[in-house]
């Protein structure tokens, strides 16, 4: 005979009590918004709340864009750089680095315009407005995307170079990482 509280392998109240989800989904913005996907968006629990009471939409709001766009000449001057810096990484023997220079969080070809000071400089549209220029056709667009996510990725080549990273900064750059490859390939869906 059961007592009370058993909870025997045909209780029902064992099949009909609720899991608690936790889900490893990120948001990714619609970058069309006329297109109507039917699904709300998603933000991750918060770590820090109790859980009670309405969750704030953003940790923090993205950073203004820059007040005026890149002329084509600075765009053209600003991509060609990148590129160079971006080889000049990736093909940087270990073996041939006797003084131990290291990179710097702000010393990586970052895909944006500018100089990247902190991860908040790292957001969607900085990185789309520097790999997807209007006189771009979708094609090239889409190799742009497709070179920096295998730049940036944590398992691809920037495994190979994160080892030049100054040891105080690795924690960050591989935090950025993470945050330039999910912007990345949110971009890569939309273009």
């Amino acid at each position: 005979m059961p007592q009370w509280g058993d909870m025997g392998r045909h209780s029902t109240a064992r099949r009909h009590r609720k899991r608690p989800t936790f889900s490893t989904r990120t948001y990714c913005p619609n970058p069309n918004p006329k297109q109507q996907s039917g699904a709300q968006s998603y933000m991750a629990p918060d770590p820090t709340s109790s859980g009670n009471g309405p969750r704030p939409q953003s940790r923090a709001p993205p950073p203004q864009p820059h007040a005026q766009r890149p002329t084509s000449k600075q765009a053209a001057e600003a991509w060609s750089n990148y590129k160079e810096r971006c080889h000049a990484m990736c093909n940087i023997p270990k073996e041939a680095n006797p003084g131990r220079r290291y990179l710097t969080f702000s010393s990586i070809p970052w895909p944006v315009f500018g100089t990247v000071t902190r991860m908040s400089d790292l957001h969607v549209e900085a990185i789309k407005d520097f790999l997807c220029p209007p006189n771009c056709d979708r094609r090239e667009q889409r190799a742009r995307v497709k070179n920096a996510l295998l730049v940036f990725h944590p398992d691809k080549s920037a495994a190979r170079w994160i080892s030049l990273i100054h040891p105080s900064d690795r924690s960050n750059v591989r935090s950025a990482l993470n945050v330039v490859t999910q912007h990345l390939t949110c971009i890569l869906q939309s273009v």
